[in-house]
């Protein structure tokens, strides 16, 4: 093949065409993207800058901390003692234990004791169950001591010679009241008011001896009646009853003591019919005529109104037939209360008017009179 030696000289077969001769080539959008992708889908290279020396460093120190075991806790740690040899692997932590449900573990627990004791209640001022029960535990432990005293001094004081006289004298008046009509008691008392003071502190003497008193069970139930409700309280005595509930109280007996105490005989009182909601006979069922009183008791009453009763455990010879006499002159049992050593209790409710003209037909109620023995 023939070159021909003009254009030889020109361009030469070494040497690459200018840049600027060279002619564009306009690529598509198409193939710019080809390319693109092309470039991203290689991984990009890094170029390391550290230093070889640097770089096995790095490697040794890495290869160094794959090779560490955990770190014990702190507490663990400090617990651990120290010892120049390498540390022993601390054993693996139990898991806690699983705790019962709250209900459950209190159910065998005594009951917490609160911190300040001393201060019974909380800090609001309101006492806590625990502390209000053990004041009134407190309270009835130091009544009852106070009873026994008093007990223990009424003894001391009937050994001396003007205390036998005045037991003497108690247990007279005593039978006479016994073995009289409730008229007959009324104008020997008129007659006599010291008599009848001796009577009722020798009464309220022999009742102090007792581990509880008749009258204050009657007062507490009376306070959980209805305030509007009218009480009449039948042979009173000193009218204790009227000074302890807060309902209105109407006290009757055969001496008037003081001003609340209005003076009669039981079997007439100066009431209207059905004008007491509640009538009371605490230790007064006394004397020959004990018909007439119940009879009156139940004309003053409201139909439905309640009569308690109170009455020495030894005058009761069947307490069935006493009830059943009651039930005669229109009263209906409801409850009553034998655990008592020295008195039994009756609740009773009316149900109906009891007609006097039927008075024969009726039975009797008879009750052994309460004779103290003579020393």
């Amino acid at each position: 093949m023939k070159v021909k030696k003009g254009k030889a000289s020109k361009i030469g077969p070494s040497k690459k065409p200018l840049k600027h001769n060279a002619p564009k080539i306009f690529k598509t959008k198409k193939q710019k993207g080809k390319k693109r992708s092309k470039k991203s889908s290689q991984a990009p290279v890094v170029k390391s800058v550290v230093p070889v020396e640097a770089s096995g460093r790095v490697n040794e120190i890495l290869s160094h901390i794959h090779q560490l075991k955990p770190v014990r806790p702190v507490a663990q740690a400090a617990a651990a003692p120290s010892s120049p040899s390498a540390p022993s692997p601390s054993p693996a932590a139990a898991p806690p234990p699983l705790k019962k449900p709250r209900a459950e573990r209190q159910a065998f627990l005594p009951p917490p004791v609160p911190e300040d004791a001393g201060d019974g209640g909380d800090a609001d001022g309101a006492p806590e169950p625990q502390t209000a029960a053990r004041g009134k535990k407190k309270r009835r432990k130091m009544k009852l001591a106070k009873r026994k005293l008093r007990r223990e001094e009424l003894l001391a004081a009937a050994e001396t010679p003007g205390a036998k006289l005045e037991s003497a004298r108690f247990r007279y008046l005593n039978e006479q009241l016994y073995t009289r009509t409730g008229f007959e008691a009324l104008k020997m008392f008129s007659r006599d008011r010291e008599s009848f003071d001796a009577y009722h502190q020798g009464f309220r003497n022999q009742v102090a001896k007792w581990p509880v008193n008749p009258l204050d069970l009657i007062i507490k139930n009376v306070n959980k009646m209805p305030p509007s409700h009218l009480v009449v309280d039948l042979g009173c005595g000193d009218a204790r009853l009227a000074t302890s509930v807060r309902q209105r109280v109407l006290s009757y007996d055969l001496v008037a003591t003081n001003e609340r105490v209005t003076a009669c005989d039981m079997a007439h009182l100066p009431l209207e019919d059905g004008a007491a909601n509640v009538a009371v006979l605490c230790l007064a069922l006394m004397g020959t005529n004990l018909v007439d009183f119940v009879m009156e008791t139940n004309r003053i009453l409201k139909m439905g109104g309640q009569l308690r009763i109170a009455e020495v455990a030894s005058r009761f010879d069947s307490v069935d037939d006493f009830v059943k006499s009651l039930q005669a002159y229109g009263f209906h049992f409801i409850s009553q209360d034998l655990s008592h050593k020295y008195f039994y209790m009756f609740s009773l409710k009316k149900v109906a008017n009891v007609d006097r003209k039927r008075r024969k037909e009726l039975p009797e109620i008879t009750l052994k009179p309460c004779l103290y023995k003579r020393r």
